[in-house]
């Protein structure tokens, strides 16, 4: 499989520093991608948007993200990374100007008054992630797409280059077989597990930005599969299942209150990347636990984890997720993006009168004895206007037969790749 032709950093500062420059046309399919995270899409149309003013509250963007995700999905299996969505965001950010790029730093979080070193901060995170464990597959990947015939801010491609290592190429949109190719890419950035992220008919779409990230690591500690059996599972709406479980005891780090228990189950071989299990207690649920789930109070509860003997009993699972992040983005505090007539991306082209149309997110994750595999993409589209060993009794029990929050987390640089909620493990 060929890679799509990169637009070279040599080439956009020899030829035309300043100015704009068209996008080699791609040759071939894309490169592969990687293959864990969630899919946002961005396509930007003429049509008339709502605008909020939403008041951003000080939690985290990860936070605020999954909150009106779990407040649109009650009693349903959901996964978001907040991960993928932020580096879609992240280059879209690059090239808007004026309240398009002051509602969009209040959504990001941003705290860098200067784009650089915005930018700088964003590469060494994900350089960051990437060195975590070698020992597990965690791969970022970006990527953007524009229609044949346009042209685009030079400074923008060079900083989605220099930055984001975004892959940049053209494709003629009127033809059936572009949304092919773009599929092609995540197909491949998934390993098949995310196999489409745009229409076959892009419509008035001009560009696409879309970030891929895959996870597959194994457990530090493998669940045996001769401990695996069907126990009882209580869904949200109080119907009994017989899941298929997995056990382990083990030392695993533990917290525990009134309102919850809390375990950590590491990967790889250093255990820098965990999921963490939230597991309300009998009578809580989790809409008692999502109005505590907050980042100062998330930080609290990894402060006060320690190494305890804990008998773990986890349903395995598969699920699939996919969602229109419009309303979401809007609610919190992004409305002017969407705005055919409000919106601000001159940063990428200052003629088009681009905004943002559609946010589409697509997610994957499957747990099992070995370990676990997630997949994410992000596409942003815009348009103009183991073996158990032996150990004394366990000083705790985490029994997850009931709905559950989980979180995977890399601790090296405290950011969370993916957050979900299983109703229902069938």
């Amino acid at each position: 499989m060929e890679d799509p032709i990169i637009i070279d950093q040599n080439v956009l500062t020899a030829e035309k520093p300043l100015g704009k420059v068209s996008i080699p046309i791609i040759i071939g399919i894309a490169a592969t991608v990687v293959i864990a995270g969630v899919l946002l899409a961005f396509a930007v149309e003429r049509r008339t948007v709502a605008i909020r003013d939403t008041e951003v509250s000080n939690d985290s963007f990860d936070f605020r993200f999954f909150s009106q995700t779990a407040s649109q999905e009650k009693g349903k299996n959901f996964m978001v990374s907040p991960l993928s969505l932020e580096q879609a965001l992240a280059m879209a950010y690059n090239g808007a100007g004026g309240t398009t790029k002051s509602a969009m730093a209040k959504t990001l979080g941003v705290t860098q008054a200067d784009l650089t070193a915005y930018n700088v901060s964003n590469q060494q995170k994900i350089a960051a992630l990437g060195a975590s464990d070698p020992s597990v597959s965690l791969n970022i990947a970006n990527s953007l797409w524009a229609r044949q015939g346009l042209t685009f801010d030079n400074a923008f491609l060079q900083r989605s280059a220099t930055y984001y290592n975004a892959k940049a190429s053209t494709l003629d949109f009127n033809d059936p077989a572009a949304s092919d190719v773009i599929n092609g890419w995540v197909n491949a950035q998934t390993n098949g597990k995310i196999p489409t992220i745009v229409d076959k008919n892009l419509g008035d779409s001009v560009m696409y930005l879309i970030n891929a990230v895959y996870f597959k690591g194994n457990w530090l500690t493998p669940f045996s599969p001769d401990n695996t059996a069907n126990r009882d599972f209580t869904t949200s709406d109080k119907s009994k299942l017989s899941v298929p479980s997995m056990s382990t005891r083990n030392d695993f780090p533990y917290y525990e209150n009134g309102d919850l228990q809390m375990v950590s189950l590491p990967y790889g071989n250093t255990g820098n990347i965990s999921m963490d299990l939230i597991l309300p207690k009998p009578g809580r649920g989790l809409d008692g636990l999502f109005t505590q789930l907050h980042t100062d109070t998330w930080q609290s509860w990894l402060n006060q984890f320690s190494s305890s003997s804990v008998q773990v009993y986890l349903p395995k699972f598969t699920a699939e997720y996919s969602s229109d992040l419009n309303s979401t983005l809007i609610n919190m505090g992004m409305g002017v993006a969407f705005s055919p007539s409000q919106a601000d991306f001159s940063g990428m082209d200052s003629q088009q009168g681009l905004y943002i149309s559609k946010v589409l997110q697509k997610t994957f994750v499957k747990v099992d004895e070995r370990g676990t595999e997630a997949a994410a993409v992000t596409s942003l589209g815009m348009a103009t206007l183991g073996m158990i060993r032996e150990t004394p009794a366990p000083s705790h029990t985490i029994d997850i037969n009931r709905p559950f929050f989980y979180a995977i987390r890399d601790k090296t640089t405290n950011s969370i790749l993916f957050m979900g909620v299983t109703n229902d493990p069938r």
